[in-house]
């Protein structure tokens, strides 16, 4: 849990936020931080692996920016779509 709080605040925020908005960007790091921390809950044979928060900015990018859904109602879909990705992936 802790590395991956450390991650989740090493996250580029430009892919957010233009410029430097740390205050915008705090309620989708948060948010990123939940799903990394129930993703491990729901698959705890996979470790958390550094860069998974590179992964999930993408989506949460595409929820929550682009399709400008809010965090509150995006969670769920983002907490799938990334068990989805990481089903794919690993």
């Amino acid at each position: 849990p802790h590395v991956v709080e450390k991650d989740v605040w090493r996250t580029d925020r430009k892919i957010f936020y233009p410029g430097d908005n740390s205050s915008e960007a705090k309620p989708i790091l948060e948010l990123m931080k939940r799903v990394l921390l129930a993703y491990h809950a729901h698959d705890p044979d996979l470790d958390y692996v550094q860069g998974m928060n590179d992964y999930l900015s993408v989506i949460v990018h595409l929820v929550i920016v682009q399709s400008k859904i809010s965090v509150e109602e995006g969670e769920y879909l983002i907490f799938w779509m990334f068990a989805n990705m990481m089903s794919l992936v690993v």
